[in-house]
């Protein structure tokens, strides 16, 4: 077995060992704030509750086999998404805020969903701002502490003298150009702005939105889309959206502009957790697989917001990749360590 052979079976090890632990905490972590939020949720009268009641929107789920199994494949998902990271993570005094910033503030506060608890949710959906506030409590402590959980659990494997002080992707200790960080949160705002409308216009005209609005139960407790204030409220609400997002992500730049395939570490970041790593997205997609009698029918199910998701952060992705790249060349310097 040459040298090659030997890195890429550490690197695999390291990978199982380091996305299982984060599964297995992900699991019991949301499993026991879920039945506590659940607990507390069935006290509150039915009137008062109706968005957390209602099955598209529901953060936490009674532990079954739909529900494992698509927390486990989100535990699996996330775990993927911040691997590139791990050094940035598990390195830095502030990785643990990073990696709460990812999962809380963008995953939940920033997810495309218009789930309760999610800046989506508040302009979409009827929602109550109780409802809202619980949510946002309940992943808050449910976050933290998965954070200071996997933070303890991957710094003793470090004392102990286990590999997990090792770089999952060897991360280079040249980076490029430092980018100043006003900066890159003026050029993320411009572009999420510039995607959002110019792909949301495009889909609006080639998806049969009013149909789908009309016809599926998930659009229920939404706001009517003709109202003047929702549309403001909806374009304001990009606005605050793409700063919040600049700023939740700031931490993991100085790795995926480095890389050569930084534009897909980026997508990775902004798909994966604001859709693939929501609360509900695969409960929903799992549940929806069971239900429907044939795969062309399961495919037609994902045909209305999902498309335009995907092509708007993937068009995002490669033009902030590009753009930010672009600058690094015209101010070549040694870059800072990771903070």
């Amino acid at each position: 077995m040459n040298k090659t052979q030997i890195d890429e079976n550490k690197k695999s090890t390291f990978f199982w060992g380091y996305a299982g632990r984060f599964i297995l905490l992900h699991l019991a972590v949301y499993t026991i704030i879920g039945g506590i939020f659940l607990y507390v949720q069935s006290l509150v009268p039915e009137a008062r509750r109706v968005a957390l009641d209602f099955e598209y929107f529901s953060p936490y789920r009674t532990p079954g086999f739909v529900s494992l199994a698509a927390q486990s494949s989100r535990g699996l998902i996330l775990a993927l998404i911040f691997y590139p990271f791990y050094t940035t993570i598990t390195s830095s005094r502030r990785g643990g805020l990073a990696l709460f910033g990812a999962l809380w503030g963008v995953a939940i506060f920033g997810s495309v969903e218009p789930l309760p608890g999610s800046l989506e949710g508040m302009i979409y959906t009827i929602t109550t701002l109780p409802e809202h506030a619980a949510v946002l409590a309940a992943t808050a402590i449910q976050t933290a502490l998965f954070v200071r959980l996997f933070l303890l659990w991957e710094t003793s494997r470090v004392i102990g003298g286990g590999n997990g002080g090792v770089s999952a992707d060897e991360e280079t200790a040249v980076q490029p150009a430092p980018v100043s960080k006003k900066g890159h949160v003026l050029r993320f705002s411009l572009l999420h702005l510039f995607t959002y409308w110019v792909v949301g216009s495009i889909f609006y005209q080639i998806s049969d939105y009013h149909e789908a609005l009309a016809s599926m139960e998930i659009f229920q407790l939404y706001r009517p889309l003709e109202n003047i204030v929702m549309v403001l409220g909806v374009f304001f609400g990009q606005v605050v959206r793409g700063p919040l997002l600049a700023l939740l992500l700031f931490p993991f730049l100085a790795t995926w502009v480095g890389k050569r395939h930084g534009w897909l570490l980026l997508f990775g970041l902004l798909f994966g957790l604001t859709a693939l790593g929501s609360p509900v997205f695969l409960h929903l997609g799992i549940k929806e697989a069971l239900a429907t009698t044939s795969f062309s029918q399961f495919i037609e199910s994902w045909t209305i917001g999902i498309p335009e998701i995907f092509t708007q952060m993937l068009i995002f992705s490669i033009l902030l990749f590009l753009w930010e790249r672009k600058r690094i060349k015209q101010h070549e310097k040694p870059y800072p360590p990771h903070v």
